[in-house]
Parts: C-alpha cells; structure tokens; sequence
C-alpha cells in the first residue's frame, strides 16, 4: 500500500486544506445574541457523501488514500454565538502523475448556515516539478462564491530537502468583491523529522483595489505513521468589501490580524488515527478560537 501523504514534499497543502482553516478572508457581521442549533440531516448528508464518493473512486482505479471527518467549534469574545463546522474529506492517490481530493464542509458560524465543496489535484509533470490545484464553491457569509488556488513547485538537490512554489489565487466573495493573490512558498525539510514552511501573500481586493499582505511560518515534527506535530503562525493585513447599509456607498475596508494554530495528528493503530487542532485568530472586530476533533482511516 502506499502512503503519499507524508512521502511526498511539500506536506502543508494536504496537512489541512484551506477550506478548513480560519479564512484570512474574513465577514464582519453584527453579535448574534444565541447559538442556533446545527442542522443534522445537512450535516449528515456531508458526513456520508464524501467518503462514499471517495472509495467508490479508488476501488474504479485501484489507489490507495485517506478518508478523514471530524468537527469544529468556533468560540469568541464578543456576544457571537458560537460556531460549529462539520467536514469530511477524502485523499486517494490515482494513476503515477495525478493524487485527488474531495472536501465538503457544512457550518453554522456568525448565525447563517452554508456549505463549501472544494476538489483537489496534483499533478507530477517530473521528479522535479509539480502542481496543485484546488477549486471550491460555497453558499452564506461564512464562504467564497468560488475560489481557486493554483501553484507550481519545484524540487531542489538530491535529497528533495527544499521545496519552493508560486502561485495564484481568485476568490469571489458573497458581497460581491472580488479578491487575486500572489504566492510565494518554501518548504524546508531538516534532518532528521522536521520541516519548515514560510510562505508570503500579496492580496488586491475589489472594488477598490485594496493591496495587503501576509505571511505564514510553520514548524512541523513528523515521524511517519506515528505522528504529525504542526505549529503554525500567520499575521499581516486582509481587504474587504463593506456593503453598509441601504442606500449607503459601501466602504473599503483593510485591518491587520494574527493566528496562531497548532494540529496533532496521531496514528493508534494500522491505518487510522485522530488529529486534533486549536487556533487563536486575532483582529480588532473580535477574537476566536476554534477548536476541531478528526477521525482519519487510510485505505
């Protein structure tokens, strides 16, 4: 059976895909005064598409993945109700130049429900070279209306230890704006179980035409099989589009924000296993911390 998920450099964009994290591309809405209560039968049609989706896929063409589901809740300081996000997503390698993955998200977050469903590939053009791409669609405030993220890698000296990519980003946001990003990424693998990433973004949002940046560096502790130890810090300026009220002239809007996240992913036993997540997302409308639960299976 083979495992490509920590085999093959660089390990962050399957770590824990973007639709999952806290979004530097945030809403500002106004305090909910109660949580409402998560939709079940959404939920559950979540929970059971993806991972059905999945296996039917690598049994078809005979690869070997990864399936994951799990929970999470978003806790603030200010009077926003609490938030909750289930997601199940599935990762199977195909034939010798392509891997795939398949992500559904359902949440319930700023008191409105929505859905994201993003899909994923990796594509081998060498030993040397290799992209990915992602694209996803959402519904409510919480997700983007589309977004696609692709970037192109590169592998440097005999041992692979360094890996550098560009990429780009589009990002359709449910008020209407519109944001495109620049990306540059490393991946450093030390000796022995440690890797490095850093990575800087160069955003424009529109209409506008509001330019931030941001940064990301991320330590991560693997030994294969075992366990995944990821210690992650983003910090820098997000843009957005403030439609205001009616009849209003919407106002653009930049602010600085920070998160600090750290993931444990532990195998127990042959082929499965629990990550577990806490992140602190730091910004002057509000803080929030997420906290997430996932049950993986390989097959």
């Amino acid at each position: 059976m083979r495992h490509p998920v920590p085999a093959r450099p660089p390990l962050l964009p399957f770590l824990k895909p973007a639709s999952t994290q806290q979004p530097w591309k945030d809403v500002s809405p106004e305090p909910a005064p109660a949580a409402r209560r998560i939709q079940p039968a959404c939920f559950a049609r979540v929970l059971v598409a993806i991972p059905l989706l999945a296996l039917g896929v690598a049994e078809g063409v005979g690869a070997d993945g990864v399936l994951e589901t799990g929970l999470r809740s978003y806790h603030f300081n200010t009077s926003f109700a609490t938030g909750y996000a289930l997601y199940t997503k599935g990762f199977w390698a195909g034939e010798a130049t392509n891997d795939w993955s398949l992500e559904a998200v359902s949440m319930d977050r700023f008191e409105d429900t929505g859905t994201y469903l993003v899909g994923g590939n990796v594509h081998r053009f060498s030993a040397q070279w290799f992209s990915t791409l992602f694209v996803g669609r959402g519904s409510g405030i919480n997700w983007p209306k589309l977004r696609v993220d692709a970037t192109v890698y590169r592998k440097w000296f005999t041992d692979q230890s360094l890996v550098t990519g560009l990429g780009v980003g589009h990002y359709d946001a449910p008020e209407g704006g519109r944001d495109r990003w620049l990306l540059a990424d490393a991946n450093i693998y030390l000796p022995g179980p440690w890797i490095v990433q850093t990575s800087l973004t160069l955003n424009r949002s529109d209409p506008g035409g509001i330019a931030s940046e941001h940064g990301l560096i991320a330590l991560t502790h693997l030994r294969p099989r075992d366990r995944q130890l990821t210690l992650s810090l983003r910090s820098g300026e997000a843009g957005y589009i403030d439609p205001g009220s009616a009849g209003q002239v919407s106002r653009e809007v930049g602010y600085a924000f920070t998160s600090i996240g750290l993931n444990w992913r532990q195998w127990w036993g042959p082929g499965w296993g629990t990550q577990l997540g806490v992140e602190r997302y730091m910004r002057s409308a509000y803080d929030q911390t997420s906290l997430d639960l996932g049950v993986f299976r390989e097959f």
